[in-house]
C-alpha cells in the first residue's frame, strides 16, 4: 500500500474565474459572508433541476469556514424565495465539526 500523499489545491482569483464564472455550461452564483463590511467568506452555488424541480448545489467555500454558519437564515430565505427543495454540499476537505454547526 502506498503512502496518501498531501494535495494542496492554490485557488485564487483566476482559479475562480476560471472555474466558475466562465464555465461554458453552469451558471453560478458567489454568496460573500461579510464581518465589519470585510469579505471572511464565500460560497459558490449553482442550481440543479430536473423535472421541475430544483435544489441549491453550494459547489465550492473558500474562507473563514465558521462564519458560514452566519448566513444560515440567508441561505433559508433564497430557498423558499425561489422554491428549491433544498440545499446540498459538495465540498471536499471540509472538517465535519465545522460542516455540522
Amino acid at each position: 500500500m502506498q503512502p496518501m500523499v498531501e494535495r494542496t489545491t492554490i485557488k485564487d482569483v483566476d482559479y475562480f474565474v476560471n472555474r466558475y464564472l466562465r464555465h461554458p455550461v453552469f451558471s453560478y452564483r458567489f454568496l460573500g459572508v461579510y464581518r465589519e463590511q470585510k469579505l471572511c467568506a464565500f460560497l459558490v452555488t449553482r442550481i440543479v433541476k430536473h423535472n421541475q424541480r430544483s435544489v441549491i448545489r453550494v459547489v465550492d467555500i473558500q474562507g473563514d469556514i465558521k462564519s458560514i454558519t452566519k448566513i444560515t437564515k440567508f441561505l433559508h430565505d433564497i430557498l423558499v424565495a425561489e422554491n428549491h427543495e433544498y440545499i446540498d454540499i459538495m465540498q471536499f476537505g471540509l472538517p465535519e465539526k465545522d460542516y455540522l454547526k
